[in-house]
């Protein structure tokens, strides 16, 4: 169906002229997105790094899993003898939104293929956490996180046993 009525270009699909307004407030919210991603680069490395600190300090048994580069908002965490998708259900209780594993391998039953090829370890592949954020979390936010997976480790630990 058109977006609106006209002299039948773009196979009668955006008939009419080119809306100049709206390609200049178009380029205007990239050039403005593009700024708030440097900004939004900075924070997460800092951020990354500071909770990558806490958490290999608070947490006993836990792998950070990456290569020589990767995105300064995403961290992958191999958590040995621990049921991650019971720390995905206590993690969402407390608030937070994480995964076992990257979307495209939801299904899978062999766990994370990146994970196994960095390591060469199934185990670590087995139990991954993953965690990612965007531009509006907050540092206390990381805080709370960190508090919040070392309360849930904790609770598997002790209640569940390894």
């Amino acid at each position: 169906e058109p977006l609106y009525r006209g002299g039948g270009q773009e196979r009668g699909l955006r008939s009419g002229g080119e809306a100049p307004e709206l390609a200049k407030n178009f380029a205007a919210c990239l050039r403005q997105a593009a700024l708030g991603r440097e900004d939004f680069v900075a924070r997460a490395k800092r951020a990354r790094t500071e909770l990558v600190k806490t958490i290999v300090r608070d947490v006993p048994n836990v792998f950070v899993n990456e290569g020589r580069v990767q995105a300064s908002h995403i961290l992958n965490l191999s958590l040995p003898g621990r049921d991650t998708d019971y720390l995905v259900a206590l993690l969402d209780e407390a608030g937070f939104a994480v995964s076992t594993k990257s979307a495209c391998e939801t299904d899978s039953q062999t766990g994370s293929r990146a994970v196994y090829t960095l390591s060469g370890d199934k185990e670590r592949a087995l139990t991954t956490l993953r965690i990612s954020w965007g531009s509006d979390v907050k540092e206390r936010d990381f805080v709370d996180f960190a508090f919040a997976l070392k309360k849930a480790i904790n609770f598997v630990d002790n209640t569940i046993g390894r």
